[in-house]
């Protein structure tokens, strides 16, 4: 929860979107409709910005860096919407 406001956080892969177009597929559309009209709110992160931090590349001695990117981009995306308590 951010807040008094639950929290979703959705990986959206390429069957979410319209094509190569990016745009959200209308099942998306009314799912991401849905959530927030329930009151949650939602983080998308679309499968190209996962994969440009090296998400489901395949095993390997880099793994390790592949993740901490991948840490690194969810923390990113994430701090915005997170009230820090001092």
């Amino acid at each position: 929860m951010v807040g008094a406001q639950p929290l979703v956080i959705e990986a959206d892969g390429p069957s979410r979107f319209v094509g190569e177009m990016r745009e959200p597929c209308a099942t998306t559309v009314l799912k991401r409709r849905l959530l927030r009209h329930a009151g949650w709110q939602l983080i998308s992160i679309p499968y190209w910005e996962w994969e440009r931090e090296g998400g489901d590349s395949g095993g390997g001695s880099d793994a390790d860096a592949r993740l901490r990117r991948q840490a690194g981009h969810l923390e990113r995306v994430l701090r915005p919407h997170m009230q820090l308590s001092q």
